[in-house]
């Protein structure tokens, strides 16, 4: 849930970098908040509760407006993340295959590595001899 949140704060942020984590995660949220509002519509409709039904559609409707600014920025940012312009993720098929790759893991002209921060706020572990 908190790479979700992470997107939604950075809904206008289309420079910088997001790491697959990031990107991949909040799609995940995003489509089982989505597939249980349109759950719950349906079950509405099959029990016919015709006000709830068309309550819970505009729900679905409203929701998948609300995600759609974060989850282009969160594209861009993830195009960025491999080095490439964030137009990219409005190429068929391409543009979709490129989300899958692994980002740099150096600076890029877009900007550090997200994994690094990560990786520099984690813990050490010690060894054990």
């Amino acid at each position: 849930m908190g790479w979700y949140l992470t997107v939604i704060g950075k809904s206008l942020e289309f420079t910088g970098r997001a790491s697959r984590a990031e990107y991949w995660n909040f799609w995940l949220v995003s489509s089982l908040i989505a597939f249980a509002f349109a759950g719950l519509r349906d079950g509405a409709a099959m029990l016919g509760h015709e006000t709830l039904h068309h309550f819970l559609q505009s729900m679905v409707g409203f929701y998948k407006w609300a995600v759609w600014l974060p989850g282009l920025s969160a594209g861009a940012r993830r195009m960025h993340d491999t080095g490439r312009s964030g137009w990219w993720q409005f190429m068929p098929v391409v543009g979709q295959i490129m989300l899958f790759f692994d980002g740099e893991h150096h600076e890029n002209a877009y900007g550090a590595d997200p994994n690094e921060e990560l990786i520099e706020s984690r813990p050490a572990i010690p060894k054990i001899r």
